[in-house]
C-alpha cells in the first residue's frame, strides 16, 4: 500500500505592490512544480483601474539555467465571465486553478489609472 502526503506552500508574492500611474508590477514568480491546485489571494486599496493576467512560462533559455525569457497569459475571468480588473475602489479577488501543468507561476498587474496598493498570496496544493 503506497500513502502519500499532501505539501501545502504559502507564498506571498506581492507585498505593497505600487498600482500608480501606467505601471506594470510582476510579482515573484514562484516554482509550482508536482502541484495540482494554486490559489491566488489578492487585495488591493486605494482607486486602482486596471487589469490582472496570471502567467505561466512560454519560453526559456537554453544556456541550462532553466531561466524563464517570456511568460504566456493564462485565460482568467471571475464567475461573471468578466475581465479580472481592478475597477476603480478597494476590493479583493481569489483565483482558484484546479489544474495546472506548468512549473513556474506569477502574476501581473497593468494600471491604467489612478493609484493604490496590491498585495497577493500565492497556496500550492500538491504531493
Amino acid at each position: 500500500m503506497s500513502s502519500s502526503k499532501t505539501r501545502y506552500k504559502n507564498k506571498r508574492i506581492f507585498v505593497d505592490g505600487a498600482m500608480a500611474s501606467t505601471n506594470t508590477i510582476n510579482s515573484s514568480e514562484v516554482d509550482i512544480s508536482g502541484g495540482q491546485m494554486v490559489s491566488l489571494n489578492i487585495s488591493w486599496t486605494g482607486t486602482p483601474n486596471g487589469t490582472f493576467a496570471v502567467q505561466i512560462p512560454a519560453t526559456f533559455s537554453t544556456d541550462g539555467l532553466d531561466t524563464v525569457l517570456t511568460w504566456a497569459t493564462l485565460p482568467v475571468v471571475t464567475t461573471s465571465g468578466s475581465a479580472f480588473t481592478a475597477a476603480g475602489s478597494a476590493s479583493s479577488h481569489q483565483v482558484e486553478i484546479t489544474a495546472i501543468a506548468a512549473s513556474r507561476i506569477r502574476l501581473q498587474y497593468v494600471n491604467s489609472s489612478s493609484s493604490g496598493t496590491l498585495n497577493a498570496w500565492l497556496t500550492l496544493k500538491g504531493e
